[in-house]
């Protein structure tokens, strides 16, 4: 016989020793109500009639005589004591209200979960329920109660990391203000007198036209060829003019 077989053969044999209890225990409780019920109610009709009838108006001429053999002062204490009880009631009311329905719907998600075991159980003993099926339902709500704890911190995480970044940014610009910032150095413009003067005389060479400069030019043209930094590109320009 295999696990299977056997936990179903218990479980059969589970289902039909309670069904039997629980038939057994119905009979138990009809009969004793038929036959206790009248007997019970007739008792305590009785009992009500007869401290009506005997305890009751003696109680109420006692406390009547209680309360005018009192000094005033201490019925109008025991007065001001009731009024304050009161009141004091008609106050906590609404708190106990509230902590009631508080502890209701805190039990209620636990009485949701015994409920479901409750039911799980049930459908086990008739047979509907594998322990296969009981063991994947039960790691499936773990899996489930994981990722909820993973996705809570990751949240948490990210909530801290964003608050911590504002704070860094806000200290930043505390400690390093617009106006305080220096500008950046002005940038040196290379100067390309040299490289147009080239580029003409080579324009000048592929044309295979050749103008006398004037002697100005040539020597300035001289010099910056010897490497002194000399204006070339006005003397061009000028010599442009002129012809």
């Amino acid at each position: 016989m295999k696990r299977i077989d056997s936990v179903r053969t218990a479980t059969g044999t589970a289902k039909e020793s309670v069904k039997h209890t629980a038939e057994t225990c119905a009979d138990l409780a009809h009969q004793a109500k038929e036959r206790y019920g009248p007997r019970v109610a007739d008792m305590a009709h009785d009992a009500k009639h007869r401290y009506d009838a005997h305890v009751g108006p003696h109680v109420t001429r006692n406390a009547k005589k209680i309360r005018s053999a009192l000094p005033e002062e201490v019925d109008r204490q025991a007065t001001i004591v009731a009024m304050k009880t009161r009141r004091a009631a008609v106050r906590a009311l609404p708190k106990v209200v509230a902590a009631a329905a508080t502890t209701k719907a805190a039990a209620g998600p636990i009485s949701r979960e015994a409920k479901g075991r409750s039911l799980a159980t049930v459908a086990a003993l008739r047979g509907q329920v594998s322990p296969d099926d009981l063991r994947r339902i039960a790691k499936k709500r773990h899996r489930a109660e994981v990722a909820g704890r993973t996705a809570k911190g990751a949240a948490g995480a990210a909530a801290v990391a964003g608050a911590g970044y504002a704070a860094y940014k806000w200290w930043d610009r505390q400690m390093n203000p617009d106006w305080l910032v220096e500008p950046p150095e002005a940038t040196e413009v290379k100067d390309d007198t040299e490289y147009m003067n080239r580029e003409a005389r080579v324009d000048m060479a592929e044309s295979g036209t050749t103008t006398a400069l004037d002697p100005e030019v040539q020597a300035k043209e001289a010099e910056s060829e010897a490497g002194d930094p000399t204006d070339t590109s006005r003397a061009y320009y000028e010599r442009g003019e002129e012809n």
